[in-house]
């Protein structure tokens, strides 16, 4: 149709070199709903757009606002407006597809042994079939049951396999977590390395640290909403 023929001339600089009323006639020539899926992919984007413009706006406003003592509260409603805006480009797909998909995970399962993400530990792949998708697993047990060290190895194993890890330390700095997160690479007690033992082998920690910066492991150690992620 004429919006998107004319959106894509545009967006290549050359419009202008067209004869007027070209675009009405190969629009007339050529009917078809072809391009809905583009058309709607525009109006999208457009959207978008709209919306940063607003949120920006509203930023400025809040700024100059006597909220504007407080930056802080500032920044973080305007990280809020941002982090709030969307832009759905997934496709939907059809029942067949679906429960294709699922057949595809359980031919898997039968060559793996399990059908999700591998946590490293057998007996949970074993009994979780993986860690499924949007699946919720709690870790629970008393004191010193060792549960953040159990957790710690499956972020780590996780992170390995390619899937990408956020992490929440509510508890600790992102210091302590990434520490932590080293020691247990190098197979090094962590609380020894903090009382200065000289039993740790801190160039083994050195030659962890290449290793762990590249895995795909993020840690946010200040609280969020779900929004604002």
């Amino acid at each position: 149709d004429m919006l998107t023929i004319g959106d894509y001339l545009r967006d290549n600089g050359t419009m202008g070199s067209l004869p007027r009323g070209i675009l009405a006639e190969l629009v007339d020539s050529c009917p078809t709903t072809k391009h809905s899926e583009y058309y709607a992919s525009i109006v999208s984007s457009k959207k978008l757009l709209r919306d940063m413009i607003e949120a920006a706006e509203n930023i400025k406003i809040e700024a100059h606002s006597e909220n504007a003592d407080n930056a802080e509260l500032v920044r973080s409603n305007a990280e809020y407006l941002l982090a709030s805006l969307k832009q759905d480009n997934s496709k939907g797909r059809t029942p067949r597809e679906i429960m294709e998909a699922k057949v595809e995970k359980w031919q898997k399962a039968q060559v793996s042994g399990f059908s999700g993400i591998r946590t490293g530990f057998t007996c949970l792949d074993r009994a979780w079939g993986g860690m499924q998708e949007a699946g919720l697993y709690l870790v629970s047990g008393p004191p010193k049951s060792c549960k953040t060290t159990l957790v710690r190895n499956v972020i780590e194993n996780v992170a390995r396999s390619g899937v990408h890890v956020l992490k929440f330390a509510l508890e600790m700095t992102d210091e302590q977590e990434w520490g932590s997160i080293l020691a247990s690479a190098a197979k090094q007690n962590y609380f020894a390395l903090d009382n200065g033992s000289h039993k740790v082998d801190l160039v083994a920690i050195k030659n962890k640290i290449d290793d762990i910066e590249s895995l795909p492991i993020t840690v946010m150690d200040r609280p969020h909403t779900m929004t604002q992620i």
